[in-house]
């Protein structure tokens, strides 16, 4: 009867909520995890940078050294 149906429609009812509690605790994941990810990529590119940086200052400096014992 009655009550049958009311404690199905609970019981799906609270199912429910739990799946958008955990849908929401997995868009937050996915946001701490995306913001993780682009803090890797910008230091990585950072460091990066830096290796290009120091290979052009040692091409730069080995090209001057070159050219001094040349001339």
């Amino acid at each position: 009867g009655a009550t049958h149906e009311w404690a199905k429609a609970y019981s799906r009812s609270r199912r429910w909520k739990e799946e958008v509690r955990l849908l929401q605790e997995e868009y937050w994941r996915i946001l701490v995890s995306f913001e993780y990810e682009a803090e890797r990529w910008e230091a990585r590119a950072g460091r990066d940078a830096v290796r290009v940086v120091e290979v052009e200052e040692g091409f730069a400096q080995g090209a001057i050294t070159y050219a001094l014992r040349q001339a």
